[in-house]
């Protein structure tokens, strides 16, 4: 059977001094019931959605990392063979593969860009625009992850789908592919990285001191991401602040266990 509660013209009258005073008593116990289930719910939703935001930043990170090596597209020196090899039909699984691992972690990088959005908007002026300019951006930038990832598999999907040999000449295999890789290592980290100069900036209380300077750090290194190295230092961050979220999420159930 559902939970009988009291009808809204009761909350009314209790809060007007319309009710008799032997229910009075219970008609504010009730009222003090339904607002600490209502805290207790809020409480359990912000842990859960700390843990899904952490899964998501270690995710992104990981993901990222084994997708990039995993299809190993031609890039840097040029490679004749490399080039003809990656577009072999029988690299299709492989480029595919690496496709898809990427596009789960731009899942994970959204849901991360979501918990800092609600945390922004929860420690800014109503006013504020701050957590709506971080997540356009942000999500911005994981539409060209998206994208880039999408551009791994296409050219040697277009291969095996035309059945007959293209003629596409290597070299021109090598600059489609170093496009891809400028999308990738270009503008997809350097808008999160804008992003997430926006939220330190513009915001104080959503991360601890330390977390949001490094946070900074991260956006300023993810506007250099071109020179490839540094694009891993920008998902070292994303390893932290995933493992923060999660220590912040186990303990606050924790704490509210005990």
């Amino acid at each position: 059977m559902p939970e009988w509660r009291f009808p809204d013209w009761w909350w009314a009258a209790v809060d007007s001094n319309h009710v008799p005073p032997r229910y009075a008593s219970q008609l504010q116990e009730g009222q003090r019931r339904d607002r600490a289930d209502l805290n207790c719910s809020l409480l359990v939703m912000t842990r859960a959605n700390s843990v899904v935001a952490g899964v998501g930043a270690i995710g992104f990170a990981v993901l990222t990392f084994a997708a990039t090596f995993f299809v190993n597209w031609p890039g840097g020196g040029y490679s004749e063979s490399i080039a003809k090899s990656y577009v072999a039909p029988g690299n299709l699984p492989v480029a595919l593969t690496g496709t898809l691992i990427g596009l789960m972690g731009v899942v994970g990088l959204i849901s991360l860009l979501a918990y800092l959005k609600q945390a922004a908007e929860k420690t800014s002026p109503a006013i504020s625009l701050v957590p709506q300019i971080m997540w356009a951006v942000g999500l911005v930038g994981a539409a060209s992850f998206a994208v880039g990832w999408g551009l791994v598999s296409a050219q040697p999907l277009a291969h095996a789908e035309a059945g007959v040999d293209l003629g596409v000449a290597p070299t021109l295999t090598y600059m489609i592919s170093e496009a891809t890789s400028a999308i990738i290592f270009g503008p997809a980290p350097m808008l999160v990285g804008f992003a997430l100069i926006v939220l330190t900036v513009g915001t104080s209380k959503v991360l601890p001191p330390w977390l949001r300077w490094l946070t900074l750090v991260a956006g300023v290194v993810a506007l250099t991401s071109l020179a490839f190295f540094t694009f891993f230092l920008f998902l070292v961050w994303a390893v932290v602040i995933g493992v923060w979220l999660l220590i912040s999420g186990w303990s606050a159930r924790s704490s509210s266990s005990t």
